[in-house]
């Protein structure tokens, strides 16, 4: 049994999610249009900023309002970088900033988890009902879509198929009363993308095959290839240089995958214009006036104008 899941319910104009921790001066009203009232506060990296009129909300909640002139600073600098409708409805589900921000900045798994369909059988985040620790699982998904009352979150209906872990749910296909799929009683689950994932890695869990070793990201397992040293001339690098080095790789590495080169794309001017471009460049710069060992990620665009 599959019932239908509705995907209406997106929001209108520029969604933002925000890279670094920020300090904001927040305005509300009694009468449109009319500030009464404004409060500092602090915003999580990881937050979503949905804009609209004259103002940002954070995660959408009209009760916490941003004016557009403070979020096109952050953007100038790269504080803030664009998602799309269909990016802010798996975000908006999961339940915390920091793990929004881990989701967004891993490898590929907002494209992944955007093209998970029904039948992909996939490693999710269980508890153990007994101690309350947290374990890596297989499931195949049944369902993907907007299943919360308001239609603006998605999620993952899926089914435990690790028999060692048959139990550890907390459905039988059913969510909010709606039946969704069936299943054996707590052998369901309905889990924000954090909690779905294409390797075990993302979810910074291991995964242990029955009787075999655990699965781990970039494993590659050939016993007829004898492993040979590497050839090393000059002198040895630091190993905070080559941690720092492989750490900016990898981080210039996701960003190329999230948008290759000849990506075409809109951005904003410094005076508040959108214009198409394509993206050239991808990897890392120091902030203007900053210490220059502190760098920030940065896209290369040139402008059709």
């Amino acid at each position: 049994v599959t019932r239908d899941i509705n995907m209406s319910g997106l929001p209108e104009n520029d969604i933002l999610i925000l890279l670094r921790d920020k300090k904001a001066e927040t305005v509300s009203w009694s009468i449109p249009g009319v500030y009464t009232k404004k409060s500092e506060i602090e915003i999580s990296k990881g937050e979503v900023l949905v804009q609209k009129g004259k103002v940002f909300y954070v995660n959408g909640n009209e009760s916490v309002a941003i004016e557009c002139h403070t979020v096109i600073l952050w953007e100038k600098v790269a504080h803030v970088a664009p998602i799309s409708s269909l990016q802010y409805k798996l975000l908006k589900a999961i339940p915390t900033a920091k793990a929004r921000f881990s989701v967004f900045i891993t490898d590929d798994w907002m494209d992944w988890g955007a093209d998970v369909k029904n039948g992909d059988e996939v490693y999710i985040r269980v508890t153990k009902t007994k101690d309350g620790e947290e374990c890596c699982s297989t499931a195949v998904v049944r369902c993907v879509g907007a299943m919360t009352e308001d239609q603006s979150e998605t999620l993952f209906g899926v089914e435990i198929i690790d028999s060692r872990h048959h139990g550890y749910g907390t459905s039988d296909g059913t969510f909010n009363k709606v039946r969704y799929f069936s299943c054996p009683d707590n052998n369901g689950l309905f889990l924000s993308l954090a909690s779905v994932a294409k390797k075990p890695d993302w979810l910074k869990l291991e995964y242990r095959p029955k009787g075999g070793i655990p699965v781990t990201e970039g494993m590659k397992m050939d016993h007829n290839i004898t492993p040979t040293p590497a050839k090393r001339s000059g002198k040895e690098p630091s190993q905070a240089s080559v941690s720092t080095n492989m750490e900016a790789n990898t981080r210039a590495n996701v960003m190329t995958n999230r948008y290759p080169h000849g990506t075409r794309v809109i951005v904003r001017t410094r005076d508040g214009r959108k214009v198409n471009g394509t993206i050239k460049w991808a990897g890392e710069l120091p902030l203007e006036g900053e210490d220059p060992k502190k760098k920030i990620p940065v896209y290369g665009v040139e402008t059709d104008v």
